[in-house]
């Protein structure tokens, strides 16, 4: 070991895969049986129950990989930075209620063939992963999705956590999600519980600009309790803020969001899409300025393609010199009878369409 790794015993037995570019501080809590070596690019191979990485500088370094399969075990970065990785930056496998962290790091300029530049997460049964305090992502590409993040969660009590000051700075995708990508199924959940900005992200060649999070499954959950912001976000197709979806008895909570400056078709600032039994609710404030649509819905467009679908807007919503063909301000699709509740305010002002500047209305079964 070097001079700077402290080694403490603990009870279990567990494998993780740390690769440092650089040895500032490297602190590893590992159990009585262990096991190292290092080959010529610094790999290391520790059997640990937890393991902590602080304040590390990674430049033009290959993946770290993380992977936590029982409850146990945690796996914590804290205070990194991360310049220019090539092949992504971290790869995060979770699974039996395994527990990792990313906290208070730096993504810049890091990029991948697949998908993920930054971080590409699996999450399953149980495992929950925590992004939090500031991190932010500058820069980061992917040949296909999740520009920042690629997201795969499934299994009831699978989580992704997003804390407070998350931001995704031009960051793009050649396919979905220029920020980030989330696959939510079979009971698993998203949850933003602090702000995140999605400043001027893109997907290039498909849906989302800043985010595209997609859920199935009864029990899923796509939960925003505080504020998702989209600046000047873009796609070639749908959500050039966001494309959020939700399937098969799915469920969205959003609190606040805002879009401004957004391009994209069906839905500029926010697309959102139901399948059966879906329930999207929107609680607190939307407001939606200068989102141009190529396509329908210049601030939001709602697709609601299977029956039973919910949609509540109890918050209040504001649209500002946004464009769409059909409903500038807002777009509603279906041919399926679904319910809308909405018990707020909504002020459209200088938005225009070619039919609807405010909202279209494209249905024959409503229950108001």
């Amino acid at each position: 070991p070097s001079p700077n790794m402290s080694l403490e015993s603990s009870p279990s037995i567990h494998r993780f895969i740390p690769p440092p570019e650089s040895s500032n501080r490297i602190n590893i809590i590992i159990p009585v049986i262990l096991l190292i070596f290092m080959n010529q690019q610094g790999l290391i191979d520790v059997t640990a129950e937890t393991t902590i990485v602080q304040e590390e500088d990674y430049i033009r370094a290959i993946t770290m990989n993380i992977e936590v399969n029982q409850s146990t075990d945690e796996y914590i970065v804290d205070t990194c930075t991360f310049t220019n990785c090539l092949s992504g930056a971290i790869d995060i496998r979770l699974s039996n209620g395994g527990k990792a962290s990313v906290i208070n790091s730096q993504f810049t300029g890091c990029q991948t063939s697949g998908s993920g530049g930054a971080i590409n997460a699996n999450i399953q049964s149980g495992g929950i992963l925590t992004i939090d305090g500031q991190c932010r992502f500058t820069k980061c590409t992917s040949q296909n999705s999740g520009g920042g993040i690629n997201l795969w969660i499934e299994g009831d009590d699978s989580k992704l956590i997003f804390g407070e000051g998350l931001i995704f700075d031009t960051c793009s995708s050649y396919d979905n999600g220029g920020g980030l990508y989330a696959n939510i199924r079979t009971g698993s959940q998203l949850i933003f519980e602090g702000d995140c900005k999605f400043i001027n992200c893109s997907a290039n060649s498909g849906s989302g600009g800043g985010m595209h999070s997609q859920s199935s499954g009864e029990g899923s959950l796509i939960r925003v309790i505080s504020e998702l912001l989209f600046e000047n976000c873009s796609s070639s197709f749908i959500g050039g803020g966001a494309f959020i979806s939700a399937q098969d008895k799915a469920s969205i909570e959003l609190n606040r969001v805002t879009c401004i400056d957004c391009k994209g078709s069906q839905g500029a600032g926010l697309s959102i899409q139901f399948g059966s039994n879906a329930v999207l609710t929107i609680s607190g404030q939307s407001s939606f300025t200068r989102c141009e649509s190529l396509d329908n819905g210049g601030g939001i467009y709602f697709d609601i393609q299977r029956e039973n679908v919910e949609i509540r807007i109890i918050g209040p919503m504001n649209f500002t010199d946004c464009i769409g063909r059909y409903g500038g301000g807002m777009h509603i699709n279906t041919i399926y009878q679904f319910i809308i509740v909405m018990s707020s305010s909504y002020t459209f002002h200088n938005c225009t369409g070619y039919d609807g500047g405010g909202i279209y209305l494209s249905s024959s079964n409503i229950d108001s």
